[in-house]
Formats: C-alpha cells, sequence, structure tokens
C-alpha cells in the first residue's frame, strides 16, 4: 500500500512539473523578479503574514505542536510503548489524563510522541516538494527573461 502511495506521488510531482515548465516557456508574460535584499523579503513575508489571520493561527498551533513534541519525553507521563494489561482501555485518570488504549498503553503520551512523526513527516515532505519546485522553477525563470 505505501509502495503505491509513493509511485503515485512521484507521479502527480512528475506531472506537475512538466505543466509548470510547459507554462512557463510558452506564457510571454512570466518575467525574471527583481531581486530584493534579504531584510526585505524578511519584512515583506511578515506583513503578508500579519494580514493573514488564518495563516497566522494555523503557524501558531504548528509551533504548539512542535514545541509538545520537542518535549514529549519531559511531559510524556508514561512509555509511550508499555503495555499494562490491567489497565486496558481505562477511563482518564490522574496516572492517564486521556485513558488508555487497547493494550493499555497511556494515550496522551503515544499522542506527544506521535506528533514528532507526524511532524518530521510533514516537513520532510514539504523540504522535499519546496526543493525541487525550487530548482525546477528557477529554469524557466532564468530562460523566460
Amino acid at each position: 500500500m505505501m509502495g503505491n502511495l509513493v509511485i503515485v506521488s512521484l507521479l502527480t510531482l512528475g506531472a506537475n512539473l512538466v505543466a509548470d515548465l510547459t507554462y512557463s516557456l510558452v506564457d510571454p508574460r512570466i518575467r525574471v523578479a527583481a531581486r530584493r535584499s534579504a531584510g526585505e523579503r524578511v519584512r515583506s513575508f511578515w506583513r503578508a503574514l500579519r494580514r493573514n489571520q488564518l495563516a497566522l493561527a494555523g503557524g501558531v498551533v504548528v509551533v504548539f505542536v512542535a514545541v509538545l513534541a520537542l518535549l514529549a519525553p519531559i511531559i510524556a507521563p508514561m512509555d509511550p510503548n508499555r503495555y499494562d494489561v490491567k489497565k486496558i482501555l481505562d477511563a482518564p485518570s490522574g496516572l492517564h489524563p486521556l485513558g488508555t488504549d487497547q493494550l493499555g498503553r497511556d494515550v496522551l503520551s503515544r499522542m506527544l510522541y506521535g506528533a514528532r512523526v507526524s511532524l518530521a513527516v510533514g516537513f520532510v515532505s514539504v523540504g522535499i516538494a519546496s526543493g525541487s519546485g525550487s530548482r525546477w522553477g528557477r529554469w524557466p525563470a532564468i530562460t523566460a527573461g
């Protein structure tokens, strides 16, 4: 199943790259953007982010989850993989704030440690997409101008 997902993702990425490259070669309105200083780009980014309240809220949520994920070893009350057959499907309590799952593992601990994996997958996939998009998008920008 995971192999099929990777294949479909790569095919979609390839099709998008081909479409973007073709469009940039055909459309004469695409020009090379004027170079701006790094400070000007940062100020422009923060100005745009302040205007978009939804993006700002999403950024706050991502930072909050990232902090929780980084502090998971300190915050988590239990080992996320420790089984306790006597506490299977226990209700929330002082020892297990969100209860336990079907194997008696602490749900809060599993969520905190699971956030680490989710954030890593998200950041790596965005990094790959940004890196490949920047590399492939630079070529039409240079040749179109």
